[in-house]
């Protein structure tokens, strides 16, 4: 394609994919973004204009660039530390920035961060998004039952911050987002009773025909395929994927099913409760509310950007930048922001995954730039893309739409907004972090192996313990380290009573080593 053809192009795949859904998961991971970004607005002094038009640039090119709804969130530890008893400064948060990004981006450019993702188990992968996603959900129960998360005082029942309103965007987004499980009535013929109940007649034809005999099984079921007809045919031939689908398949806005609605283990809603915008709905909500019970927040508002300025830190915000920020930040970014994320679009997206090489160098570039103006550090994160799928989002549509609107809040009110942002309901944006948290946290449930379902709750369980992720992960991977070392351990011993003439007695003869253990 002519390099002057593509913003053309992209334009109108934008134009064709941007629809409510679209709009509606963009919004999704609000629950996120806002409470950190307007906390090291305020306790840090980070600039809310020069951040919005940052990170909207950041959403713009992120989603032009991967074609997914791949989200922009604040680098979490480092939030987490700039806002504890000992804050850091801008510069020092500046700092913590870059330092994680140039690791990050030397990674993806020599292509280590693909080697290494090869080289993490995918059941420690599924522990950290489910040890990730339970403290999301976790901290969205605490922000609509509680006036402060860590201090669980309850809220008063009415108000903008009172739990009815709470309650409200908790059943909301269940009744919208949820999926919902197949109810068949009784004596309705679908497609799917066809299949299911053809499959179990081909089963019992094969179970009750004679051993040795192909024939009258495979007559029962040419009959069978026969009177089926043949879309009832390729239903069996489905039935498998299809249950599955069922579930996990939605509607494109024309009424479609489009290839990126992939059966995933990580399923938003039903197509019938995605064609309610949940997110875009109670953001409105929200804002007619502020703006309601608090109108002085509109005289706050003042049009024209921040003023910009470049950020130079001393050595000494090097340093305690790099220390007490960065370096707890590295382990989360290298596994949540590339690893599990890439991981997770794999199961959302399989016609098109998300490549860790170039995970990693978005991460890294789009700091290295954005930090010395002082916007707020940011990353890609699983989670973020759990949640705006959840609530619609099918395509890199979501992430540009709330990029452009970001960046237009940002030219026109820069810093001005935060007042209006402060006062945004709590209560909703914790109503839909719960859901997003859950969405992450959905995607354990693809772990059948036994061994596996261990090493993931282990990891999800230390993560809990320690309340820090690259710790919960380093103790799942010693559990994987050590149960490996007994594997072979234990393959040697019986190769070496099988030399010496033993014989391994599990009730039949040749077994596997797994099925005696």
């Amino acid at each position: 394609m002519n390099p002057f053809q593509r913003p053309a192009a992209w334009l109108s795949a934008f134009r064709r994919d941007l629809t409510l859904s679209e709009i509606s998961g963009a919004m999704g991971d609000l629950g996120t973004f806002l409470p950190l970004v307007l906390g090291l607005v305020r306790q840090v002094g980070l600039d809310l204009g020069t951040t919005l038009v940052a990170t909207g640039a950041y959403n713009v090119v992120t989603g032009l660039h991967f074609g997914i709804p791949m989200p922009v969130q604040p680098m979490k530890t480092i939030s987490a530390v700039a806002l504890s008893d000992e804050p850091l400064s801008v510069p020092e948060v500046m700092v913590a920035g870059l330092g994680v990004s140039a690791m990050v981006l030397f990674l993806g450019l020599t292509g280590l961060m693909s080697h290494f993702n090869r080289l993490v188990p995918m059941p420690l992968v599924r522990g950290v998004q489910l040890g990730v996603g339970l403290k999301l959900a976790i901290k969205g129960f605490g922000m609509v039952l509680y006036k402060a998360a860590s201090g669980r005082v309850w809220r008063d029942w009415w108000g903008i911050e009172g739990l009815v309103l709470g309650i409200f965007g908790f059943v909301f987004v269940a009744t919208t987002t949820m999926p919902s499980a197949a109810v068949v009535l009784k004596g309705t013929d679908t497609h799917e009773n066809k299949a299911a109940n053809s499959e179990r007649k081909l089963q019992e034809s094969q179970k009750g025909g004679p051993a040795g005999s192909d024939s009258s099984t495979d007559g029962d079921t040419q009959h069978d395929m026969e009177s089926m007809g043949g879309a009832s045919a390729l239903a069996l031939a489905t039935s498998r994927e299809s249950s599955r689908a069922l579930v996990c398949q939605t509607s494109s806005s024309d009424g479609s099913q489009g290839s990126s609605n992939s059966p995933s283990p990580c399923c938003g809603s039903t197509g019938a409760a995605r064609k309610v915008p949940a997110a875009l709905l109670l953001v409105v909500l929200g804002l007619v509310l502020t703006m309601s019970f608090h109108p002085s927040t509109l005289k706050s508002l003042s049009l024209g950007p921040s003023s910009v300025d470049i950020i130079v830190p001393t050595w000494s915000e090097v340093k305690t930048g790099l220390l007490r920020g960065g370096l707890p930040q590295l382990p989360l970014t290298t596994l949540n922001s590339v690893v599990a994320v890439c991981k997770l679009s794999s199961d959302l997206f399989p016609d098109r995954p998300a490549n860790p090489d170039s995970v990693a160098f978005s991460v890294g570039l789009m700091n290295i730039i954005g930090a010395w103006f002082g916007a707020m550090p940011s990353c890609h994160g699983a989670g973020g893309l759990a949640a705006q799928t959840r609530f619609g989002a099918r395509s890199g549509a979501a992430p540009v739409f709330l990029g452009i609107v970001k960046i237009a809040l940002g030219l026109l009110f820069g810093s001005s907004l935060f007042t209006l942002l402060q006062r945004f309901p709590e209560p909703l944006l914790g109503s839909m972090l719960v859901f997003s948290g859950v969405e992450l946290a959905a995607c354990c449930r693809s772990e059948k192996d036994a061994k596996g379902v261990a090493l993931m709750l282990i990891t999800a369980a230390s993560i809990f313990a320690t309340k820090n992720t690259a710790i919960g992960f380093g103790i799942g991977a010693g559990a994987a380290l050590i149960g490996k070392i007994g594997d072979v351990a234990l393959l040697h011993w019986q190769k070496g009573r099988r030399s010496a003439g033993g014989e391994q007695d599990c009730g039949h003869a040749a077994v596997k080593v797994s099925d005696c253990c």
